[in-house]
């Protein structure tokens, strides 16, 4: 199971989500929900139109499988608006519902003031399926896509109920398929609030999950959110603004007066984080989160880094740190699936004991 993307929506500020997503509308959405297991969502409500939205654009191979993970609570519902838009990209990465422009995709639409949902596919008529949800609990959703021309597949689960089974079918945009899936949250009226939680994307790749969709769905996720509490074994960054390395990073809210920063190669900083709040049976990964600019002109890139019983180990998937002269942050993300020491499974003992931070890196 190869992790794409992660968003425990943990935020605190409308700030914070936009170093994640790559459209987030201002003046409906913010960082202040209450979360499905504590902790925070992000919500869509107050003044809000049509165009409110929420878009993460995500990029894997077309031959692998993606699944969407992620938790809902509709809190002031309507007859007829759109909740989630789920669509592949062309080659010009265009986002249009409309079928005319050949993207095939599910639409998940709340019908009803109760909670009605109703999904539908672009490209076809009449409504795929539909469900009611209780208004004011929280439910899950699991997407499972396959992008082809034929061959395609949809799979749509409501709190582990299979709503929509959509095989064999045309899956990708018109043009040169990009194997790129948009996700986007939107608020169809602005008497439709909601909000969401625990977002996890990924793919097949080390999951075993290859053309057969029929199995069962992976079931929900859980996102616990852990922030530095004390220095770690590398404390070689430059700091700014606050007392130690690790405090310049702790904050839920990203502020430019407080930060650590590199310029030479292989610069590593960790730092120890806060105890897991919950024991479970399965971590599928841990998954490091970096708010990051760059003001040279030159490519710059950050991995993360994990120390566990002594060994040390990056993600090996670093990401380019975007170049901004004013406080325009990117949140790079690095996966461990494995502890690195031991390359096994995690437990809530060995996540407790380890570190986790970041290395500047000039190349990839």
């Amino acid at each position: 199971m190869a992790i794409l993307f992660t968003d425990g929506c943990d935020h605190g500020s409308f700030a914070a989500i936009e170093t994640k997503w790559d459209t987030v509308s201002s003046g409906a959405i913010s960082g202040v929900g209450s979360g499905v297991f504590g902790g925070g969502s992000i919500a869509f409500d107050g003044a809000g139109t049509t165009t409110t939205a929420l878009q993460r654009d995500i990029s894997t191979p077309l031959a692998n499988i993606m699944g969407i993970s992620f938790w809902f609570k509709i809190t002031q519902g309507d007859s007829s608006t759109t909740l989630v838009l789920f669509q592949t990209l062309d080659a010009a990465g265009d986002y249009n519902t409309s079928p005319s422009f050949g993207h095939d995709g599910i639409s998940i639409n709340c019908i009803s003031t109760t909670g009605t949902l109703q999904f539908r596919r672009f490209g076809t008529s009449g409504v795929t399926a539909s469900t009611n949800v209780s208004r004011s609990n929280w439910h899950h959703i699991e997407i499972w896509t396959k992008s082809a021309d034929t061959g395609g597949y949809y799979e749509v689960w409501v709190n582990r109920e299979k709503i929509v089974d959509i095989q064999n079918g045309d899956t990708v945009a018109s043009g040169t398929p990009l194997g790129t899936i948009g996700m986007r949250f939107v608020r169809g009226s602005a008497s439709f609030d909601y909000e969401i939680d625990d977002f996890v994307v990924w793919d097949d790749r080390d999951f075993g999950r290859t053309n057969d969709l029929t199995t069962s769905d992976q079931g929900p996720l859980r996102i616990d959110t852990l922030r530095p509490n004390a220095a770690g074994t590398n404390t070689n960054w430059n700091l700014t603004g606050a007392a130690s390395n690790y405090e310049a990073v702790d904050e839920a809210t990203y502020t430019s007066t407080d930060y650590v920063s590199a310029t030479a190669d292989g610069t590593k900083d960790t730092y120890n984080m806060a105890a897991p709040t919950t024991s479970v049976g399965t971590i599928l990964a841990a998954v490091t989160n970096a708010a990051s600019r760059r003001d040279n002109a030159a490519a710059r890139y950050l991995d993360g880094v994990c120390v566990s019983s002594n060994s040390t180990a990056t993600g090996g998937r670093p990401e380019q740190v975007p170049l901004s002269t004013a406080d325009a942050l990117l949140t790079a993300q690095s996966v461990f699936t494995v502890e690195p020491s031991a390359t096994s499974a995690w437990t809530t003992a060995t996540l407790d004991t380890a570190e986790f931070g970041f290395q500047f890196e000039e190349t990839t």
